[in-house]
């Protein structure tokens, strides 16, 4: 009755679907940046010293944390075409992130300075790992955002990795040095050629 026709004379083309190579699709959107001529480029990303932002982690109560991820978004939305992060996500995150270091204040017993967080209220636990997920996809854009602006390629040193960016974020609140560190060596080579 009906015969199933090609979609193109090919019949090659029409086997089964092999889904095109990772490498090839990161190469795609790092062609679309104008590159340097050493392949690197982060405009307006700056060096910074990251032994005084761990200082600057503990000293601003964490908040540190989202106002250097926010600094790195305004640059990553500015200069990339290929990749935006969305300005919702942003938002929620540095909202959620002051209200749960004010929700945390707010219930420390009077005379005491700090207090675990497993001894806080489950409303407190609730809003601190609420924000620290949202933080914590907030860090992954920021990282696939580098990233693509870098030019970085997954075996290059230059490259942000998902799993350090990962145990940095979780188990300590220390991925912005790890992402710094990153953008320094990349800076770092550029001045050098």
């Amino acid at each position: 009755m009906f015969a199933i026709q090609p979609l193109c004379g090919d019949a090659t083309r029409n086997a089964a679907y092999n889904p095109p190579d990772s490498r090839l699709q990161s190469s795609h959107i790092n062609s679309e940046l104008p590159m340097a001529s050493n392949d690197r480029v982060l405009p307006n990303f700056q060096r910074a010293n990251v032994p005084l932002m761990l200082l600057w982690i503990p000293l601003t109560i964490g908040l540190f944390i989202p106002w250097w991820l926010y600094r790195q978004t305004r640059v990553i939305n500015a200069h990339s075409k290929a990749f935006k992060i969305p300005g919702l996500l942003v938002h929620v995150g540095m909202v959620s992130w002051v209200v749960y270091i004010i929700i945390a204040f707010a219930n420390q017993p009077h005379g005491t300075t700090t207090q675990s967080i497993l001894t806080m209220p489950v409303e407190v636990q609730l809003a601190g790992f609420a924000a620290n997920v949202i933080m914590l996809i907030w860090t992954m854009f920021v990282r696939v955002g580098i990233n693509v602006l870098s030019g970085a390629k997954v075996d290059e040193a230059h490259w942000i990795s998902f799993s350090l960016t990962l145990l940095a974020a979780v188990f300590l609140p220390v991925a912005p040095l790890y992402m710094q560190h990153k953008i320094n060596s990349v800076l770092d080579a550029r001045q050098a050629t």
